[in-house]
């Protein structure tokens, strides 16, 4: 059974990750930056759908993550 836990994805963690790749790649010069951004914007939609909880904190785990990355 504590393999199936280990296997779910955490969807709180999911969001801090693809916010994080949102931002990362937004700031990005590489010659995909733009792909990955579009992906992970992508995924971020798909996931606000799964999770509407999210949709209120998306600005605030955005803030957070821009002053860790600064």
């Amino acid at each position: 059974m504590e393999e199936l836990n280990q296997n779910k994805i955490n969807p709180r963690h999911e969001l801090h990750r693809l916010v994080k790749e949102t931002l990362i790649a937004a700031r990005s010069t590489a010659y995909n930056a733009k792909e990955r951004e579009e992906k992970a914007e992508k995924e971020l939609e798909e996931l606000l759908k799964k999770h509407p909880e999210f949709v209120d904190i998306v600005g605030e785990v955005q803030d957070n993550i821009t002053k860790t990355l600064k």
